[in-house]
């Protein structure tokens, strides 16, 4: 009760967070999953083979929730969960351990998408939710957020906008031909914005909306170099 007084997300307490119905171990120093990215989920198992083994990127993991879900749902596919905060990694690497994924699921410590270790062409899917809340709005969030969950998992800089260009960036030469860039987006003005600065690389296939008619996913496929 006295934690719950203090703002502390109840997920800290009990230690534990689900998530497309896996139950997950969090922290101090994880973002908490949030419902709303099981669209991203949804919209990358459509992009992920059954009948065949794949590799995907998950880029931010954090906690891990998002390429375990996709695990757990495709037993064919492996995953490089790629996260820049320490604190987050050992929170992935126990639910990578605590759901026995630890010989399809590569965790690694990483700064950008240049550090990658994975030839380009390679992956079949790219999957993010990066941090998208542009820096002016990080002391507007509720406390709960504001004052224990990661800033590095939130910020994503002046206009929200810093790691969609990242990903824009380096992503696509990492695909192979078909294969997908899937994106969690913050707002509509967002989803607009990264419309303006997509490479021609890619093209936008499928905007995908939350229960309220937010934009929430958004899907670019890699274009043949031909």
């Amino acid at each position: 009760m006295a934690r719950r007084l203090v703002g502390e997300p109840l997920q800290y307490i009990l230690g534990e967070a689900h998530f497309w119905g896996i139950s997950f171990e969090v922290g101090e120093g994880v973002l908490i999953p949030r419902p709303d990215t099981e669209f991203l989920v949804e919209s990358a198992l459509r992009h992920l083979p059954a009948d065949f083994p794949s590799l995907f990127l998950d880029w931010g993991t954090g906690s891990g929730c998002i390429a375990i879900a996709l695990l757990m749902e495709r037993p064919g596919a492996r995953a490089i969960m790629a996260e820049k905060n320490p604190r987050s990694i050992a929170w992935a690497w126990k639910n990578i351990r605590r759901n026995k994924l630890n010989g399809r699921a590569l965790l690694w410590h990483s700064h950008g998408l240049g550090d990658i270790p994975v030839e380009k062409g390679s992956l079949d899917l790219v999957v993010s939710n990066p941090p998208y809340i542009p820096t002016k709005n990080i002391a507007d969030l509720m406390h709960e957020v504001r004052d224990h969950e990661p800033h590095m998992a939130l910020d994503g800089g002046g206009d929200g906008m810093n790691y969609y260009r990242t990903l824009f960036h380096s992503a696509p030469a990492l695909l192979k031909e078909g294969g997908a860039l899937i994106m969690e987006m913050g707002d509509a003005a967002q989803a607009e914005k990264a419309k303006t600065i997509a490479p021609n690389s890619i093209i936008l296939t499928e905007e995908i909306a939350d229960f309220s008619g937010n934009p929430r996913c958004m899907v670019w496929e890699r274009l043949s170099e031909r």
